[in-house]
């Protein structure tokens, strides 16, 4: 189940266990849409938190499992469902499919 939280309370949870600051919250925040890039990929560009410590908050509080990708192999039948120029455009990966149901790795 995916919880349903908004970006600005991850933002404050962030916050409040100290793994960045309000200072750092605020540039960040501020700089996202004018770089049409979300606040979480300022985070870690400007080094304000390390990719893993941010993947794994994001993983807990959103209640989304963390797949290694490299101990992962893809079925080709998987590969054929979405198109190479979506697959790259949203940096996505089909991982399994039952019946309608289309399960897909992101990097977002």
């Amino acid at each position: 189940m995916i919880a349903n939280i908004s970006k600005e309370a991850l933002v404050r949870k962030l916050v409040e266990e100290g793994r960045i600051t309000q200072a750092q919250a605020k540039e960040c925040t501020e700089s996202a849409k004018k770089k049409n890039k979300t606040v979480f990929q300022l985070f870690h560009e400007k080094g304000f938190i390390a990719d893993e410590d941010l993947t794994e908050f994001l993983s807990h509080e959103l209640e989304i499992p963390r797949i290694n990708l490299s101990a992962v192999r893809v079925p080709q039948e998987m590969l054929k469902l979405i198109p190479k120029k979506v697959v790259e455009r949203y940096q996505i990966l089909p991982l399994a499919r039952i019946q309608n149901l289309l399960t897909v790795a992101t990097s977002n």
